[in-house]
């Protein structure tokens, strides 16, 4: 059996938080991290940029408004559909933390394994035109969370003040598994406009091609974080989408199923709910991989919003809501080992742009 195969425990809840980059926006008003872990052996490492002016309240400010929610297993992908009641959703931690123009914060979001400031706080920030070390003021935000749950996942929304905007917000992240050496990361996403939680442009397509290699030898996750036209509106979140497999014809219909390496089709899956945020195996998603596709294959990636009600599901097929990210990770490739861990995430693009309306309903469908 693959060494791999025993990394799980310390890596179960980090797959899935790598973001690929994405293009930088100019006038970026509000910046989302998408995808961000937390464990006793994860941490997300986070840097926030800011060439504008913050929130005037006793000193310059910006607001972190952390979303998260514990992670433990697949259970905390989503509700019971048989109910209304959102039982997964995210909860909010809100703090207005110290910065000035120019700034560069980079924080230990966990505080699990750096912050040699202090509070997070990383690479000895001196704190004098960002005055931040006084407490009680911690940028941590991912520790020490009511019921210290033993890992967890959660997004991140960064804002500056609308009143005194100026030009730049922009932020990185880094996800390090510190007991095998892991890493990985990308940049935040960015919206232009002054203190707009939007970030639905930012959903991937409805269908995304995507390759996979064989299960047995490297794990395949999709990483999802559920996009909405307000991901701040309160002290919880949770948006629903589900994902799955299909399969696209010249004729432009689809069937749930992938291909092989030889050409040959399978039909099957299995279309999987998340709340706010969670992550899916490819064998969750199709449970035969294994079986009809042992060298791997390819398939599409769909998504689409869904919503509970005391009759069932409504389900939007054309209203894409979800940011996905393809996640590998393993110690061989194609039976060769790699001398460690390999990690690897893809960033599944949109295939739409908004026209200024205020609906997914009616963005334009390229």
């Amino acid at each position: 059996m693959l060494q791999q195969k025993k990394l799980a425990s310390a890596i179960a809840i980090a797959v899935g938080a790598s973001v690929a980059a994405l293009g930088t926006a100019t006038n970026a008003g509000t910046i989302l991290f998408p995808h961000i872990a937390v464990s006793p052996t994860v941490t997300t490492v986070i840097t926030v940029m800011n060439a504008g002016d913050g929130w005037d309240q006793n000193g310059e400010k910006l607001h972190y408004r952390y979303y998260w929610k514990p992670w433990l297993d697949n259970t905390y992908n989503a509700d019971d559909p048989n109910t209304v009641q959102v039982e997964n959703q995210c909860a909010e931690r809100n703090r207005y933390l110290p910065t000035s123009k120019n700034d560069i914060q980079t924080m230990d979001i966990g505080n699990v394994a750096f912050g040699s400031a202090g509070r997070g706080v990383m690479f000895l920030d001196e704190s004098v035109n960002n005055d931040w070390d006084n407490n009680p003021v911690d940028y941590s935000l991912g520790a020490n969370l009511p019921g210290n749950p033993a890992a967890h996942r959660a997004y991140l929304i960064v804002d500056n003040d609308d009143s005194h905007f100026y030009d730049d917000l922009a932020g990185e992240e880094i996800v390090f598994e510190v007991v095998n050496g892991a890493s990985w990361g990308g940049q935040a996403f960015q919206n232009n406009e002054q203190e707009d939680y939007d970030f639905r442009r930012f959903a991937s397509a409805r269908y995304s091609l995507v390759a996979y290699m064989p299960p047995d030898e490297v794990t395949t996750k999709f990483a999802v974080t559920v996009l909405d036209d307000d991901m701040a509106s309160g002290p919880t979140y949770g948006k629903t989408a589900h994902i799955g497999v299909r399969v696209l014809d010249p004729s432009a219909s689809t069937s749930p199923g992938v291909f092989d390496r030889d050409e040959n089709f399978y039909s099957g899956g299995i279309d999987r709910p998340v709340t706010c945020l969670g992550a899916w195996d490819i064998r969750d998603l199709y449970p035969d991989a294994v079986v009809t596709t042992p060298g791997g294959g390819w398939t599409n990636i769909t998504n689409y919003a869904v919503r509970y009600n005391v009759d069932g599901i409504d389900v939007y097929p054309d209203r894409q809501t979800a940011a996905i990210f393809k996640v590998e990770f393993g110690d061989s490739v194609d039976g060769e080992s790699v001398g460690g861990i390999y990690n690897n995430a893809i960033y599944l693009h949109p295939d739409y742009f908004f026209n200024g309306s205020d609906s997914v309903d009616e963005a334009v469908v390229q």
